[in-house]
């Protein structure tokens, strides 16, 4: 019987060890694609089509939404304080723009470009984002965002 563990625990391993390697190489070429549509190249033909359809999916738009919702949300609430990593000051007077974005995000009868996609996720994840970090304009970032998010024929 112990014979069959041997056989057993190295398909486990095996599998395990596909399984990470799988996950890296996706990662990889999900980066890849995500640096090239970022560039602006997103036409219907593009290499890349796998990503575009991923980025502007509907999931994708209204997680997002939700998302600036959350920092609109947050922005409101004096409890937070301190404890938000929100460039606050600045943040408060441009709520009316953080809305547009959240609001175009779910406007699903109008189409995105994957490059705005992009533009929106680096707001909310970069710490060198306007949305955390002092001394840059946060009207424009927000603005040039919105902008990006509307497709170029």
């Amino acid at each position: 019987m112990t014979w069959l563990l041997v056989p057993l625990a190295s398909l486990s391993i095996y599998g395990v060890f596909a399984g990470a390697l799988y996950y890296v190489r996706r990662a990889r070429v999900r980066h890849e694609a995500d640096e090239w549509i970022a560039r602006g190249y997103e036409g219907r033909a593009a290499w890349y089509g796998w990503r575009i359809a991923e980025l502007t999916a509907a999931r994708e738009r209204l997680l997002l939404a939700c998302s600036m919702q959350h920092v609109v949300s947050e922005l409101s609430d004096p409890r937070v304080g301190q404890l938000s990593p929100l460039n606050r000051k600045e943040l408060r007077p441009q709520q009316h723009l953080i809305k547009r974005l959240s609001k175009r995000l779910e406007d699903l009868d109008r189409p995105v470009s994957a490059a705005g996609i992009l533009a929106v996720n680096q707001l909310l994840t970069s710490p060198s984002s306007v949305l955390y970090r002092h001394g840059r304009s946060v009207s424009a970032a927000l603005s040039e965002t919105l902008d990006r998010l509307e497709p170029r024929h």
